[in-house]
């Protein structure tokens, strides 16, 4: 049985997966509804739910393909959706991903984003593909198309920043966002960028244009890059702070703070 929309769009999730009440557990798996939190994400039981999406979208299943979704079901989070992404793309080619990515589940349109691309594909065509999940309106997807687009930054760091750059300035917050949270020297979940650790001087033209964002999303990112930059390269961080230090503005006193939070001044 469908929940009632107004039902779904006010929860919060449960705090462990053995909370999580069954009948949200068997909407997440028919895709009806997307996840409150993470722990939602971990439970879902991605295999099934791709049976499910086939059968909404009346494409038939083979015995080879459900025992590939069942064994990518065994894998870590971000390869679970991975795999699973590769095994659809060989079951149904191109076919309907349009239908993927717009579908209800937050789930299905991370799969979206994992979609196997053409080998000729640029950090340019990555980003135009990818830039409706950068700010779609779950943050599970956003998350997952930061780390979609990471494999290319870490190639290619300078490129990539200079790409990059416009997004500081775009109206969308979730677009700023991505520009820091998918540079960040170390990161979560996620490859390090070798060059910025040792080089983080090369994110400043990014940097520079976020600290006085006045969303806390956005904040909340570029304190977490400097805190990553300032642990390969302390001095740098304690220079930034010098040329930032007395700039009259809430955000940056905030993103300093943060991002300064494990160095110690004496």
């Amino acid at each position: 049985m469908k929940l009632p929309s107004t039902f779904t769009e006010s929860r919060t999730g449960a705090k462990t997966m053995a909370e999580i009440p069954s009948a949200i557990l068997d909407n997440l798996e028919q895709g009806l509804i997307p996840t409150a939190n993470l722990v939602e994400a971990l439970a879902v039981n991605q295999a099934q739910l791709a049976i499910q999406v086939l059968n909404q979208l009346d494409i038939s299943t083979t015995p080879e393909l459900i025992q590939q979704l069942n064994l990518a079901q065994q894998n870590g989070f971000i390869q679970r959706c991975r795999t699973i992404s590769i095994a659809l793309h060989q079951h149904i080619g191109n076919k309907l991903t349009h239908s993927l990515e717009n579908h209800p589940s937050d789930m299905v349109r991370c799969w979206a984003i994992l979609w196997p691309q053409s080998s000729t594909s640029t950090i340019e065509s990555e980003l135009d593909r990818l830039q409706p999940f950068a700010d779609d309106s779950h943050f599970s997807v956003r998350e997952m198309a930061w780390l979609a687009i990471r494999p290319f930054i870490v190639q290619q760091p300078i490129l990539s920043i200079q790409l990059l750059l416009p997004w500081t300035i775009s109206e969308k917050e979730n677009l700023r966002r991505f520009a820091s949270e998918s540079t960040r020297p170390r990161g979560v979940w996620c490859a390090h960028i070798p060059e910025l650790k040792a080089n983080p001087e090369l994110g400043l033209p990014l940097l520079e244009n976020l600290m006085t964002d006045p969303s806390i999303y956005v904040q909340n990112s570029v304190a977490n890059w400097l805190n990553d930059a300032g642990k390969s390269r302390p001095g740098f961080l304690i220079a930034f702070r010098q040329r930032w230090i007395q700039k009259d503005n809430k955000s940056t006193q905030y993103i300093l703070k943060r991002g300064l939070r494990n160095l110690k001044i004496g």
